[in-house]
């Protein structure tokens, strides 16, 4: 009997190892489908193929197409958002800790960037899809959302700012939005261009000064 139990198993345990491999495979090859023709022309039967398993295969690990997507880039997506998140925090904390001024802003500023496109280069695959592969998916606004999340942080920013005694200059809402839209696509230039990540940080050196000079004329914030 026992031995029988050992025997089961073990099947069980092949089985299950065989799964787990072909899920990785269908992902592995989905990735470069998507890669190479974009979510909306990409095809399951093909990427079935390339994978070597069954249509009924791929069924049993993923529901649909869309699922099959989300899988390879919601991670990075997620943490792309909780590093914003925290990036903006730290501004607060400047702010609260009465020792701000734009020595320190620069500082953060130059951190952060330097710590995101790090992160971004980690899974340039994933930021690829994201960024040039994803029509017909909810990540095809992706710069846009990312936008509008800013735009209202900004705004809630600007306005402590002013509550703590700091002279910011008006702003509209829809020239904060159209300024901040060209700032976060100018960054994603670096993936959208097969930029090695050398170049994306000699790239990004030069947008900075750029943009730091730009927002501090628009703003004109006082410290």
């Amino acid at each position: 009997m026992l031995r029988n139990a050992v025997i089961i198993l073990k099947g069980e345990y092949i089985v299950t190892m065989g799964k787990a491999n072909s899920k990785e495979e269908i992902l592995k090859c989905a990735k470069k489908e998507f890669l190479k023709k974009g979510y909306k022309d990409a095809s399951l039967r093909k990427i079935s193929k390339m994978a070597g398993v069954t249509t009924g295969a791929f069924y049993a690990h993923f529901s649909d197409k869309n699922q099959l997507f989300e899988t390879l880039v919601a991670p990075a997506f997620k943490e792309s958002c909780n590093m914003q998140v925290n990036m903006m925090g730290q501004y607060y904390d400047l702010l609260y800790s009465g020792h701000i001024n734009q020595q320190a802003i620069r500082s953060i500023s130059h951190t952060n960037m330097k710590e995101y496109i790090n992160y971004v280069y980690k899974y340039i695959d994933e930021f690829k899809l994201i960024l040039m592969s994803s029509e017909g998916t909810s990540y095809a606004n992706f710069i846009e959302d990312m936008v509008s999340w800013s735009v209202e942080e900004g705004i809630r920013y600007f306005a402590e700012l002013k509550n703590q005694g700091i002279k910011v200059n008006y702003i509209s809402k829809k020239e904060l939005h159209i300024l901040s839209h060209i700032h976060f696509s100018a960054i994603y230039e670096v993936v959208k261009h097969d930029m090695s990540k050398e170049e994306a940080f000699e790239y990004l050196g030069t947008i900075t000064k750029f943009f730091v000079a730009g927002w501090n004329s628009v703003l004109g914030i006082e410290l």
